[in-house]
């Protein structure tokens, strides 16, 4: 496991995301960027969420494991 800790640099992105979000669900080019990035044909809805229990869910096993040794 390694010691870092993604929550002390929440006072950094906490003021930017909500620009992401905007830029992921409410910009005119909303559907050029999820062509872009391959989610256009998503049945997901919505199709981008900045928080989802389903991944974490999915990816918590994950979370402690030390993946450097494939670097």
């Amino acid at each position: 496991m390694l010691p870092y800790d993604a929550r002390i640099f929440g006072q950094d992105w906490n003021p930017k995301k909500q620009m992401v979000v905007d830029y992921f669900t409410i910009s005119d080019k909303v559907a050029e960027i999820y062509t872009i990035i391959h989610v256009s044909d998503s049945t997901k809805s919505p199709v981008f969420e900045m928080e989802s229990t389903r991944v974490s869910d999915a990816l918590a096993s994950d979370n402690l494991i030390d993946y450097s040794h494939y670097y």
